[in-house]
């Protein structure tokens, strides 16, 4: 849906080899370098890859649809959304309390969230 996973395999292949010759040459334990490198990969692919699974599925939250009734209010605010859509900006930084809090609102958030 999103065309990230050929971008990621190839920068996932390249940070773990990363970790992988630190681990094998003695700059950190070999263990300690694979748990630093796969936390490091989750926490930057999870918001792209829960955000994709969930559009794939079509199994969108309310808490979607309150952010793309903010998009469509804020056009200015598109750019950025389809950035972090297309991996030029990192989802783990937009997809964020503090970015989709002050598009959404906190008001339509809580009403999002409750189904009200």
């Amino acid at each position: 849906m999103t065309a990230q996973g050929i971008s990621h395999a190839l920068a996932d292949a390249e940070s773990l080899a990363a970790a992988v010759v630190a681990g094998l040459a003695g700059t950190r334990p070999l263990g300690a370098a694979l748990s630093a490198w796969e936390r490091q990969r989750y926490r930057r692919l999870r918001p792209m890859y829960d955000l994709t699974l969930r559009t794939a599925a079509l199994r969108s939250r309310r808490t979607d649809h309150a952010l793309f009734a903010a998009l469509a209010r804020q056009p200015a605010e598109i750019g950025r959304f389809l950035g972090a859509l297309a991996g030029i900006v990192p989802a783990d930084r937009y997809f964020t309390p503090r970015v989709v809090l002050p598009l959404v609102g906190a008001a339509a958030l809580r009403r999002a969230m409750s189904g009200g």
